[in-house]
């Protein structure tokens, strides 16, 4: 019942107070998540589905194009309590309102062939982790390291975690584990990347160019 258009116009909308820079950072004191336009985004993309969903229900949710800068779990349900309630007297009108994820479990896929049940190999998983100067990697690694069984877990740190190390280890691996930089580029897209170390292979930037040209067979990224 909407135009591409106006979907796009909207996301664009709501996006915007979150991604404003003051000073050079976001203030998100500064930044007011729009429930009306959400209510608006809810009406036109969720409520037509929603004679077809039982209740509690999973959502899988394919987006494309302005739909990926749409947060679904945020888009607000139409709710009279809400409407009739004013924020003076409550101080906050976001505490009345009725949010997609109070009522669903939300799940986001790149591509509907993902939707396909996936193979699954025997216990115990082989994780790949790769971690390279960025702030909380330390204790992300710790953490994994103290609930992994050593003999399954190989980690690549610091100088060693290269891009072509991560082309080499990634291949058998059910489990990979990033902990590092990347750079995603709104203006374009398949530059891309994640920050690994360079080597004489490779320059340690693995774009998304790159990224979709390896097949792994990883269960879990």
């Amino acid at each position: 019942p909407v135009t591409t258009d106006s979907v796009r116009a909207w996301a664009r909308r709501l996006r915007r107070p979150l991604v404003t820079t003051f000073a050079g950072r976001i203030d998100l004191a500064r930044a007011p998540f729009d429930l009306r336009l959400a209510r608006r985004l809810y009406q036109a993309i969720l409520a037509p589905l929603e004679p077809l969903l039982d209740e509690p229900s999973r959502l899988i949710i394919v987006p494309d194009g302005a739909l990926y800068y749409v947060p679904f779990e945020a888009l607000v349900a139409p709710s009279a309590r809400a409407e009739q309630a004013s924020a003076a007297a409550l101080g906050t009108p976001y505490m009345q309102a009725r949010f997609a994820v109070d009522r669903y479990e939300i799940e986001y896929l790149a591509s509907s062939q993902f939707l396909a049940r996936p193979s699954h190999s025997p216990l115990p998983l082989h994780a790949v982790v790769l971690t390279r100067a960025a702030p909380g990697s330390g204790a992300e690694v710790a953490a994994l390291e103290a609930a992994w069984p050593h003999e399954d877990l190989t980690v690549l740190a610091g100088s060693t975690a290269t891009e072509t190390a991560a082309r080499a280890h990634a291949e058998d691996a059910q489990v990979l584990h990033f902990a590092l930089h990347a750079q995603a580029d709104d203006d374009d897209p398949l530059a891309s990347h994640l920050r690994l170390g360079p080597d004489a292979r490779n320059d340690g930037y693995f774009h998304l160019t790159e990224i979709a040209a390896v097949h792994w067979r990883a269960r879990l990224v």
